[in-house]
C-alpha cells in the first residue's frame, strides 16, 4: 500500500511541476502564435487596401484603414 501511495504522491508532484512549466511555456507560445496571426491578417489587409487603391475602390481602402486602426487600438490596450 505504501508503494502505491508513494507513486501517487510522486505523480502528483511531477504533474504539478509539468503543469507549471507548460503554463509558463505555453503562454509564450500562445503570445507568439497570436502575434503571427495578427501579422498575417495585417499584411493581407495592407495588400487588399493597396489593391483597392490601385483599382480606385475608395470604400475598400477606407475599410482596410478602419480595420487596421481597430487592430492597432486593441494592440495598445492589450499591451498596457
Amino acid at each position: 500500500m505504501e508503494f502505491n501511495l508513494l507513486l501517487v504522491i510522486f505523480l502528483l508532484v511531477v504533474a504539478a511541476e509539468a503543469y507549471s512549466g507548460v503554463k509558463k511555456g505555453m503562454v509564450k507560445k500562445l503570445v507568439s502564435l497570436i502575434a503571427l496571426v495578427v501579422m498575417i491578417v495585417m499584411t493581407a489587409l495592407i495588400v487588399y487596401g493597396l489593391g483597392s487603391y490601385r483599382n480606385g475602390h475608395v470604400f475598400g481602402v477606407l475599410g482596410c484603414i478602419i480595420v487596421l486602426s481597430i487592430i492597432a487600438a486593441v494592440y495598445f490596450v492589450v499591451k498596457l
